[in-house]
């Protein structure tokens, strides 16, 4: 959702693959630690802000086995007054439906070694979406497994797999739209970056504006064609949730005085 087409997708994403080995216990142990070890750094950096101001952490693994290492070892290395501070939750993913936390982080304990079962239970579709889709703003990955061995159709390789594609730098659609092409050529007059089409939040949103280092949409209304429809209401509370506020441009306005529909746009901007 906070996608935009100077940022990878990908950047609110980390994945950390190391050489951990699931325990006959179910535990992965290395996994453990670079959690902790990460934990630590944000709860150190954070030591001086308000609580208010700390973001909140999540640790989530789809076995319950590491869950009870991590929870373990979080009791041991941190206090209850920065538990709290952090609002820190460690789950397996049913204790994480309906939460959610400013950073995640995601244990998949499984080796390339483990037994099937486990593969099939971190493959449940229910599982594997909420495990996920907890994360606010940034969410870790740690795993031990050598991707390429995994079954191609399973979840968790799409998943991984999703994350080898690098960000190319995005170029404006090529869309044949009227309204679309006289509102471009107005707007390029405004030495403004530019995008047509532009997927946001699972969204196309019209035009895509950025103006001093800042994501503004433009959403084209009236016109016969593919841009005509208004977003509704809820999408343009959705939007605003992904941190995109959205002008909306009526096609009789702009024929009617486009010099005010610029001015408007223009203060929109600022």
């Amino acid at each position: 959702m906070s996608a935009r087409p100077d940022i990878p997708y990908s950047e609110g994403i980390e994945v950390i693959k190391c050489n951990g080995l699931r325990t006959k216990k179910g535990t992965n142990l290395e996994e453990a630690d670079i959690i902790i070890q990460k934990v630590h750094q944000i709860v150190d950096n954070e030591a001086r802000l308000s609580e208010s101001a700390c973001q909140s952490i999540g640790v989530l693994s789809p076995f319950r086995a590491q869950v009870e290492l991590l929870s373990e070892k979080v009791k041991r290395k941190f206090s209850l007054h920065q538990i709290e501070r952090h609002k820190l939750n460690i789950a397996t993913a049913y204790g994480f439906q309906g939460e959610e936390r400013d950073v995640m982080f995601l244990s998949f304990v499984l080796d390339n070694e483990s037994h099937p079962t486990a593969f099939r239970h971190i493959n449940k579709k229910d599982i594997f979406n909420v495990s996920i889709t907890r994360a606010k703003s940034l969410q870790y990955i740690i795993h031990s497994l050598n991707i390429n061995e995994l079954k191609p159709d399973s979840l968790l390789r799409q998943y991984l797999d999703s994350f080898k594609t690098s960000h190319k730098e995005l170029k404006p659609n090529k869309v044949k739209d009227l309204f679309i092409d006289e509102v471009v050529v107005d707007l390029q007059k405004l030495n403004l970056a530019i995008w047509v089409a532009y997927p946001i939040a699972g969204l196309k949103i019209d035009i895509i504006v950025q103006h001093r280092n800042k994501t503004f949409g433009i959403d084209l209304i009236g016109y016969p064609g593919n841009f005509e429809e208004s977003f509704s209401l809820e999408r343009y509370k959705m939007l605003q949730r992904a941190g995109l506020t959205c002008f909306p441009l009526p096609y009789t306005y702009w024929v009617s005085d486009k010099e005010s529909c610029l001015e408007e746009i223009k203060v929109y901007l600022q």
